[in-house]
């Protein structure tokens, strides 16, 4: 086991993001207990607690036009941030350290931090870039993300992206091929254990669940994208409504709450609204779910979190079809696909057709379990890691050759 210790960094205006935060929390969890769980010290950065948050920031742009806050931000991020975090981060420079960085736009300081004191880095890049750096965020410092990307890629012994989309975005900007691999997002361990029946048992009777139901549920922090109105529409079809429940775990977010509640409250499907969960109580919700769909705008660059976690849990997914979801799921075989013209059809077909003991569905989920038991796992990825860098996280090495 290496003596180097692991320096994660995941810079946002608010400090490192708490355990308990859903979206990307979990996975950033997942890599630092996988790596605990290897005897890794691993010190995480920044403290959220010693960061001036950005939010104060635009209270004061907001007496002012936005674009006097729109700048006033993007100064702050490059100047004020930035400076702190170095500042913060000279402490470890003389520390034995691997970088694991979750890259975001205000990671110049770790890119400064690597390249004067040598440090050896391992870059994740994830969805959040296309908004960073593809698409834009409205920022004055959108021309600026795309070369922030190129520099930490090109200092990192490798460069982990969660879809090949992201990849090949890394090495259309220049970085070298070797350097760059592809991994989508995985499971904690949580989500391995066995099914607690008992605690099935309790949340099936406190929502009046029974077992002649068939239960859609979609686990989210709802947005507009996310496709509640369109999967209410399409279970608002079936013919007989009393056999299907859609169970919902997740609050919806501050600008979408009034649309939703209005939603599910005017539908004539019975939904199941059980607001925020805690990620460890998830599993449970998930176990109770016959079919888990995601009907929302997924797009091409990242790796849904939730796909991995419903096949951890062994169901049948129904999932709009982009390249990211096609490198896991093949329509079928493990889960199906459906885009906006078939969506319809098939999850009225796969409510007429599902039986909880029948061979077709249950075979899916099956196999979907096995393929994220078998590959998407957080010990797996540290294992990909390890051997994609020459051992560096087993021995710390100073030298480095990226495994063809």
């Amino acid at each position: 086991m290496s003596n180097y210790k692991i320096l994660y960094t995941c810079f946002t205006p608010f400090g490192f993001p708490s355990e308990d935060a859903g979206g990307g929390s979990s996975h950033v969890y997942g890599v630092i207990n996988a790596l605990e769980s290897r005897g890794f010290e691993v010190i995480t950065f920044p403290n959220k607690k010693e960061v001036v948050t950005l939010w104060e920031i635009k209270k004061i742009g907001s007496l002012h036009r936005n674009i006097f806050r729109n700048l006033l931000r993007d100064l702050y991020i490059i100047f004020i941030l930035n400076t702190f975090y170095f500042l913060k981060l000279l402490h470890f420079r003389n520390e034995s350290l691997i970088i694991y960085n979750r890259f975001t736009n205000y990671s110049w300081s770790i890119a400064l931090f690597a390249f004067l004191f040598n440090k050896d880095m391992i870059n994740e890049i994830n969805a959040p870039i296309e908004e960073a750096v593809i698409s834009g965020n409205g920022s004055i410092l959108n021309p600026l993300n795309k070369y922030l990307l190129l520099i930490i890629s090109r200092l990192s012994k490798l460069n982990v992206c969660v879809s090949e989309s992201l990849r090949k975005i890394l090495i259309d900007y220049g970085t070298n091929p070797k350097n760059v691999v592809f991994h989508p997002n995985c499971v904690n361990t949580d989500f391995l254990k066995s099914v607690n029946n008992d605690r099935i048992s309790e949340i099936k009777i406190k929502h009046n669940i029974s077992d002649d139901n068939i239960v859609f549920g979609m686990v989210a922090q709802f947005q507009q994208w996310h496709g509640v109105e369109q999967l209410l529409k399409v279970l608002e079809n079936y013919h007989d409504k009393k056999i299907v429940k859609l169970l919902l775990v997740g609050n919806p977010a501050v600008k979408y709450h009034e649309t939703f509640h209005k939603v599910i409250n005017e539908t004539s499907v019975d939904v199941i609204h059980v607001g925020f969960v805690n990620h460890k109580e998830v599993k449970h919700y998930i176990d109770v779910m016959d079919v888990c769909i995601e009907l929302g705008r997924l797009n091409n660059y990242g790796s849904p979190l939730k796909l991995i976690e419903y096949g951890a849990r062994g169901k049948l997914v129904i999932i709009q079809e982009t390249e990211p979801v096609k490198e896991i799921i093949t329509h079928g075989e493990n889960g199906l696909l459906v885009n906006k013209k078939n969506v319809k059809s098939v999850a009225l077909s796969t409510i007429d057709e599902f039986d909880h003991e029948s061979a077709p569905y249950k075979l899916m989920g099956k196999r979907l379990k096995a393929l994220v038991h078998s590959k998407y796992t957080w010990d797996k990825y540290i294992d990909f890691i390890d051997e994609r860098t020459d051992c560096l996280l087993s021995h710390g090495s100073d030298y480095f050759h990226v495994s063809t």
